[in-house]
């Protein structure tokens, strides 16, 4: 994940990496293919570990979840920032959120109606997983935009590592 490595000085420049207390932290990004939710018994909620392998994130690390929610037809997708809320016919809803550990992600989903009705939003799901440092007093940036957010620590998205199922 995000590491570490010695470094003298304390500064931040204008590229990827940030630099604080001799260490260098440099965004990361993952993408997290076919995830189907499976409804839990109430059929209404679901959810899927993801396991960060054997390097765990860094106590200051901010964590930001994508999900695809337009594949493209015109080169460019639709990533939207979650958790988010999606709202469909009378009063049906579901949401998309997350949570994390140093260890692993746990991505989750919750309805006011039974999942299982809900096909196009539980199965075959993309997700892109961004890990910047928190050094970078990012909340000056719009994280909304994946695009932006991609730029802004010159990630390459077009060969992302994934992550594994726990």
């Amino acid at each position: 994940m995000a590491g570490g490595a010695l470094f003298t000085g304390c500064t931040i420049d204008d590229e990827a990496d940030v630099i604080e207390n001799n260490y260098v932290f440099e965004a990361e990004a993952f993408e997290i293919s076919n995830v189907d939710f499976v409804a839990n018994a109430n059929g209404n909620y679901a959810e899927v570990l993801y396991d960060f392998g054997d390097s765990p994130l860094i106590e200051s690390d901010v964590v930001l979840v994508y999900r695809l929610s337009d594949a493209s037809t015109n080169t460019t997708d639709v990533w939207e920032l979650i958790p988010r809320t999606i709202y469909l016919e009378g009063t049906d809803e579901l949401d998309y959120d997350f949570n994390f550990t140093r260890n692993d992600l746990l991505l989750y989903m919750d309805a006011t109606f039974a999942l299982a009705d809900a096909p196009a939003y539980t199965q075959n799901q993309v997700f892109r997983v961004v890990i910047i440092p928190a050094f970078d007093n990012s909340a000056r940036m719009n994280v909304t935009d994946y695009k932006s957010v991609i730029e802004r620590y010159n990630i390459d998205d077009s060969n992302l590592k994934t992550l594994s199922v726990k």
